[in-house]
């Protein structure tokens, strides 16, 4: 998704014609290395993501199940009541 990769980035900066670094070289280095980041950050958010919505289908359940017990046993605390 995310696999940009600029001409040439495994070579060295190429020198223009005078002498200069090619800052066109420089600046597809800096955007594939920001979209590298970029990458890793949206990985590491969607497994947060995943452990976070596992967690609350697992906390939930248990809420669930909680709720159905105390009204059982509230059910079966009025009945020994009367």
């Amino acid at each position: 998704m995310y696999q940009v990769k600029s001409r040439g980035l495994e070579k060295d900066a190429p020198a223009s014609d005078e002498g200069h670094l090619d800052f066109d070289h420089a600046d597809k280095v800096e955007k594939d290395k920001m979209v590298e980041l970029l990458k890793r950050n949206h990985d590491v958010m969607m497994e947060k993501y995943e452990v976070y919505s596992e967690r609350n289908k697992t906390l939930e359940k248990k809420s669930l199940e909680k709720e159905h017990l105390y009204v059982s046993i509230k059910a079966e605390n009025e009945t020994l009541s009367h």
